[in-house]
């Protein structure tokens, strides 16, 4: 293929190969690996700083987070649709009707259940890509205060035109609920602060 073709490659001759009648089919080995430079212009060797240490989470919590839910948050709907979709002969019947739709279930009518999806969207900015810290930034500056700032970025990830946190579906009234309450959330807020408040400079 032509990405094989611009990796490094290397091969080895093997005399005794081809005098071997039972000598195994050629095989490639594939091997992947890191590079780092300590005395180069730029440090390239890893720290707890670079590596974000700190934010490395077991896979089962992380795939948890991105799904959106976990059963200490889930509303009763979605725990109904969870054993439904369990049971033989009919829920891979609802598997296939609702499809993706399963993240996006409908409001659970509390909007203090969506606290901890936000506080961890906001909590892995230091790993967000690029266009997203460069958009976030933006939004800081102009809304030129930490809480309009806030705000700002607030509203737009509740709106979830990407659909990355599960509310895209729901009404105005209940995304503006959801903004106000998080808005009101000392865990919020504070986890906000920390990573959103230094953009203004």
């Amino acid at each position: 293929s032509l990405s094989g073709r611009i990796c490094f490659h290397m091969s080895v001759s093997d005399p005794t190969a081809a005098k071997a009648k039972t000598a195994s089919p050629r095989e490639s080995i594939e091997i992947r690996m890191l590079c780092f430079w300590k005395d180069a212009e730029v440090n390239t060797m890893p720290t707890n700083d670079n590596m974000h240490r700190d934010m490395i989470k077991s896979p089962k919590e992380y795939a948890i987070q991105l799904k959106g839910s976990n059963l200490t948050s889930a509303s009763l709907c979605q725990l109904l649709l969870a054993i439904v979709c369990k049971l033989p002969l009919v829920g891979p019947l609802f598997n296939r009707i609702l499809g993706s739709k399963m993240k996006e279930i409908a409001y659970s009518g509390n909007a203090a259940d969506y606290v901890d999806r936000f506080v961890q969207a906001i909590g892995s900015f230091p790993t967000w890509p690029g266009p997203s810290k460069a958009w976030a930034t933006v939004q800081m500056k102009r809304h030129a205060t930490v809480l309009g700032g806030i705000e700002g970025i607030t509203t737009t990830l509740v709106e979830d035109q990407l659909g990355y946190q599960g509310t895209r579906n729901f009404s105005q009234q209940a995304k503006a609920d959801i903004v106000a309450n998080l808005l009101g959330s000392n865990s919020y807020m504070s986890i906000c602060k920390q990573h959103l408040k230094p953009l203004l400079k």
